[in-house]
């Protein structure tokens, strides 16, 4: 009798072991699928995706999904960012909209985004009835509700928009509506490079750009701005160059987020003019080594016609400079500070157009006019008060000048706190005039051959960085020094004369008003009337 107790309770006691152990695995079941249900959710979502089929799109009303539309297959969806913690996660949001899609048939991808009409402005507004939005005329999206665009180009009667962070067109059943007071470009300056220019000028130039707020434009965007197909924000500028300076500069066009276009379905030829829509000739303008940081501004505003230009430029010759306060120059060719400042405010009480040496060199190329009474300033060596006391008061009263600087006797860094002082040659050991040689005593620059004196203009192009211009020491020069001048490449080269500079002056000898230490403000004005 104890026995079949006993084997009732094993077989009882058994039993439940057996349900308990029943019922454990078959949850650990449906929590492994749970789970893997979770990880199959888990592994479809990405912040960025690409449907593998037509999907449905669904809005969530009153916690359920309600259906508005589908996407179609290989269209690229950016999503929101979520936790997926159970199960009725199945639903993903679409980033920046109320609209979802379940988490079937989706592949991860990178972020997608066409930039391609970044530099359109928006000048209109269209409403759909129904949307349908295509891309590369395959349909993308129909959603059964109305939808408002801002329309980035017309072509015809198809309208692009941005959705989603990509570009999608649209035509049919639309309302349009007009943008008031937006800001779009009237006019466009297209520019080109000449064929010796350095990277390093090239560089300069898109760094001004930059700094201006200026965005490059592609063909197709020149293209459809020109047929008044979309309208461009402001500050936009178009690059041309040929495949050869594509190749060459291609790594520093990118570095300033520019790009240069090879490829355009229209010709352009040298002009001095902007472009703007409903053109049919169209111009470029030419950036050459020698183009200064104005006239870039110049280009980029567009370069007014000037109806009387001026004839000639009154070029100004300083050497010394002091503050009678602090001290006395006893040379005949210093000039006070007083007197400097007095001479300035003349000028710019007067409107007179104080010239870079690079906007001298343009207008006498016949490059660049002006209808301003304009003087180019010069200051010979580098000694007394060019260093201490000049560049304050050039940047005090935003005027440009140019130090002919003995590159031999002075470092050129003493000269450099200032933006407005340009430095140029006055040679690199060549300012000495009790020079001898073969018992031969005088000028040094009259004395050394040409090779000689090659040798030192190379110097001093070396340690200044520029060859653009140069000043004869003591105003002496002989048909050696000028050619040594024109070899080394410098474009202008500047001597005495008191009398203006003209277009037909020159360029190896160019005139100047040498300033003295009792020239009056009288004379002064003379000079520069």
């Amino acid at each position: 009798m104890k026995k079949k107790i006993w084997l009732g309770i094993v077989f009882v006691f058994g039993s439940i072991l057996v349900v308990f152990f029943i019922y454990w695995f078959s949850q650990r079941l449906v929590e492994q699928k749970e789970q893997e249900k979770m990880n199959e959710i888990k592994e479809q979502f990405s912040p960025s995706v690409k449907t593998l089929a037509q999907k449905k799109l669904y809005r969530k009303e009153n916690d359920q999904y309600v259906e508005i539309g589908t996407v179609s297959e290989g269209v690229f969806l950016p999503l929101e960012e979520m936790e997926i913690n159970d199960l009725e996660d199945t639903f993903f949001k679409i980033f920046d909209t109320d609209y979802y899609i379940d988490y079937k048939d989706l592949e991860k991808t990178s972020p997608q985004s066409d930039n391609s009409l970044q530099n359109f402005v928006s000048t209109k507004i269209v409403t759909t009835t129904k949307t349908k939005l295509y891309q590369q005329d395959k349909l993308a999206f129909s959603l059964n509700e109305s939808l408002s665009f801002d329309v980035l180009l017309q072509i015809g009667n198809t309208y692009y928009v941005k959705f989603l962070g990509n570009i999608y067109s649209l035509n049919g059943d639309l309302s349009i509506q007009e943008k008031k007071e937006v800001t779009t470009l009237e006019k466009l300056s297209a520019f080109t490079f000449s064929d010796d220019i350095s990277k390093e000028k090239v560089a300069e130039v898109l760094s001004i750009l930059q700094e201006e707020g200026y965005s490059s434009i592609t063909s197709s965007d020149f293209m459809h701005w020109i047929k008044q197909e979309g309208t461009l924000s402001p500050k936009n500028i178009l690059f041309l160059g040929s495949e050869e300076q594509k190749e060459e500069f291609q790594e520093l066009f990118s570095t300033y987020s520019y790009t240069l276009e090879t490829d355009i379905d229209v010709s352009f030829q040298e002009g001095q003019q902007q472009l703007q829509v409903g053109d049919t000739t169209y111009f470029y303008y030419t950036i050459t080594k020698d183009t200064s940081k104005e006239r870039v501004l110049e280009m980029l505003n567009g370069i007014k016609q000037i109806e009387n230009p001026i004839q000639e430029v009154a070029v100004l010759n300083y050497h010394f400079f002091y503050d009678p306060q602090l001290g006395q120059c006893n040379e005949s060719i210093c000039t006070s500070i007083e007197n400097f400042r007095s001479q300035l405010d003349y000028l710019k009480e007067n409107n007179f157009k104080v010239l870079t040496m690079r906007e001298f060199n343009d207008w006498m190329d016949g490059k660049i006019d002006f209808d301003q009474r304009s003087v180019l300033i010069t200051i010979d060596d580098g000694a007394a008060g060019t260093f201490d006391l000049l560049p304050a008061i050039l940047e005090e009263y935003q005027m440009p000048a140019t130090l002919f600087l003995i590159s031999g006797w002075w470092p050129i860094s003493r000269y450099q706190s200032s933006s407005y002082l340009e430095i140029e040659s006055h040679g690199h050991d060549l300012h000495d005039n009790h020079y001898c040689v073969n018992g031969h005593c005088g000028y040094k620059t009259l004395l050394l051959s040409k090779e000689e004196l090659k040798a030192d203009l190379k110097t001093s192009i070396e340690t200044i960085g520029s060859d653009l211009a140069f000043c004869y020491p003591f105003y002496q020069t002989n048909t050696n020094l000028i050619e040594a001048v024109k070899e080394s490449g410098f474009s202008l080269a500047f001597a005495g004369g008191n009398k203006k500079a003209t277009r037909k002056s020159n360029k190896y000898y160019i005139p100047r008003y040498i300033i003295y230490k009792n020239t009056s403000l009288a004379s002064f004005k003379n000079m520069v009337n």
